[in-house]
């Protein structure tokens, strides 16, 4: 096989990888824009519990991606077979929030706990983290939680789950999936050629 040629295909194989290279990227970025939803993230601390038949916690929550209007919030629910005692552990002095604890009751709230924050002004402050302790009935740790944000007449306009940790980007994950994707089968062709041209 002449330079020549050799050099024309992997000129051809290196512009096609770019492409694609190029094309993973700028899909990841457009991606990207759907996975920015409201995420409420959440640290669990296990406490020094006040009795033996009492497993003391606290759950410290922070929201990302989310501009709350006035009179906007969201709710943080708690099974009533895994929580009780629900108290607001550290009443926050960000006077941009009203803060309300409700035990879990048959009647309300499909039997479960609620640990709620209404926004008082348009664009309220974030930088405060919000926390409840609690009676913990289950086993091991406190995990995933059910949350709303709701608008002003207290519907919900996005629910999911409570996560434990901020994840990379997704665009950032899907980015590199892609380039591995990429690179994979040609480091496998440009290994095998120069392996063929050992051999010859």
């Amino acid at each position: 096989m002449s330079f020549f040629i050799v050099f024309k295909e992997v000129s051809f194989n290196i512009l096609s990888f770019l492409k694609r290279l190029l094309f993973c990227y700028l899909a990841s970025i457009c991606l990207s824009f759907s996975v920015h939803a409201a995420t409420i993230y959440y640290q669990a601390t296990d406490l020094v519990d006040t009795s033996v038949d009492n497993d003391l916690w606290r759950q410290t929550y922070s929201i990302n991606n989310h501009d709350f209007n006035q009179e906007t919030g969201f709710s943080v629910f708690f099974d009533s077979t895994l929580y009780s005692q629900l108290q607001n552990s550290v009443p926050t002095d960000n006077a941009d929030w009203d803060v309300l604890v409700m035990q879990p009751d048959p009647l309300l709230f499909a039997d479960a706990g609620v640990y709620d924050a209404l926004a008082l002004v348009n664009s309220p402050s974030l930088a405060d983290s919000f926390s409840v302790d609690f009676i913990w009935l289950g086993e091991g740790v406190p995990s995933i939680q059910n949350f709303e944000i709701y608008d002003v007449n207290f519907e919900a306009i996005t629910s999911g789950n409570t996560v434990s940790t901020v994840p990379l980007p997704a665009s950032l994950w899907l980015f590199l999936s892609g380039l591995w994707l990429l690179i994979k089968p040609r480091v496998v062709s440009i290994t095998g050629f120069f392996n063929k041209e050992a051999v010859a």
